[in-house]
């Protein structure tokens, strides 16, 4: 694995989200998107209470009817914990994501 570009951005899902690969990537001028669950408990813990109470979402995206379903997205962004938490980011990018989906179902009948 390695970033071709400035601006490339890696994407993983809650199984990768490590430091070390933070760390490389980061060393490789990447971008990166990770998904924290349970396999880093204290990392989730704080970004769930940071984001605990919320209010209006950043960004709303509300795709159009697709095979039955309409799919909305909820992006909430913060910068207060990234003195914080102890976790490797680029210079000059400072922002920690809750992002909820809910896909809502049509039955034709």
């Amino acid at each position: 694995m390695g970033a071709r570009s400035p601006a490339e951005v890696v994407t993983a899902d809650a199984l990768l989200t490590q430091r070390t690969l933070a760390a490389y990537l980061i060393g490789r001028k990447a971008h990166y998107s990770f998904t924290v669950k349970g396999n880093q408990p204290g990392l989730e813990r704080e970004i769930a209470l940071l984001f605990e109470k919320r209010g209006d979402p950043d960004f709303v995206d509300v795709t159009p009817p697709d095979h039955g379903r309409i799919e909305t997205r909820r992006i909430w962004c913060s910068t207060a914990l990234n003195a914080y938490l102890d976790f490797p980011r680029r210079p000059g990018v400072r922002d920690r994501a809750r992002i909820n989906q809910e896909e809502n179902r049509r039955v034709i009948a």
